[in-house]
């Protein structure tokens, strides 16, 4: 039986984006996502708002909002939603994204504090046990996001027997060091999986402009900062298609900054 995985950068409720800010996006987003049918979704940059906005607009899933970040409120959530009629949560974990994992704090060249949320579920049709992990890299520190990698993998090393899902804003490219060291512990990003290739064009952060983003802001166009890896040891997942999803409304409006993610996974 397949299952999508979406992550989606929600850009969050505080920001002064003007036609773009939360109040006048949020339906889209919703709808955008119920697009996309997923059966688990990871936000980032979901403030306690748009938390509720998240148990209002999905109702047939289970919310873990795990541990906020932030240097200081009001915080962000990397939440995971799951169809409560496909998994059932067993387990759940956290940790801050720094050299002491268990206490709140950030390291290295570390900008803003950072965490990685996790789940183990029962998918329930198959009766198979998988790790879910969500997390949000800095925007800044490059030392720190490869190093993350590292805090996140050893983590996740007790239960490295499970097909595990990675997803989030890893805020760098795949030619990245964060995207080698990630790699190192066996993850296979799904979009390369897929068969998909990255280079020129190939972008999910755009400020709200879409393929215009390079042109208007100078930026390079191969920016693939948001990724779905997973790490399979039993050969119990494949990857049946992996989407960057461009959807926007009749008018030019996108939903939020980034194009979500999506990967298609069959047991």
């Amino acid at each position: 039986m397949p299952f999508t995985v979406c992550s989606a950068n929600l850009r969050n409720a505080n920001a002064d984006d003007g036609a773009d800010s939360w109040p006048h996006r949020h339906q889209l987003l919703a709808s955008t996502l119920h697009t996309l049918h997923p059966d688990i979704i990871g936000v980032q940059e979901c403030m306690d708002t748009q938390l509720d906005w998240l148990r209002d607009s999905f109702p047939g899933y289970t919310i873990m909002p795990g541990l906020p970040y932030g240097n200081h409120g009001p915080y962000e959530y990397a939440a995971l939603a799951l169809r409560t009629d496909l998994f059932t949560v067993t387990s759940h974990g956290n940790c801050f994204l720094s050299q002491t994992p268990h206490v709140q704090s950030r390291s290295w060249d570390c900008n803003w504090t950072r965490v990685a949320n996790w789940v183990t579920v029962t998918h329930i049709p198959s009766g198979q046990t998988l790790c879910i992990c969500n997390t949000h890299l800095d925007h800044l520190g490059a030392l720190s996001r490869t190093e993350s990698m590292h805090v996140i993998a050893s983590q996740l090393a007790h239960l490295d027997h499970l097909p595990t899902i990675i997803m989030g804003d890893f805020n760098v490219a795949p030619t990245s060091a964060a995207h080698a060291a990630l790699r190192s512990y066996g993850f296979v990003d799904s979009w390369q999986a897929a068969g998909h290739t990255d280079g020129a064009g190939v972008m999910t952060f755009h400020g709200f402009k879409g393929d215009e983003w390079p042109t208007r802001s100078g930026e390079p166009n191969d920016a693939r900062i948001d990724w779905i890896c997973t790490r399979d040891p039993h050969h119990q997942l494949n990857v049946v298609d992996a989407q960057i999803c461009k959807n926007h409304d009749s008018t030019g409006r996108y939903p939020s900054d980034h194009y979500f993610v999506a990967t298609t996974f069959q047991i």
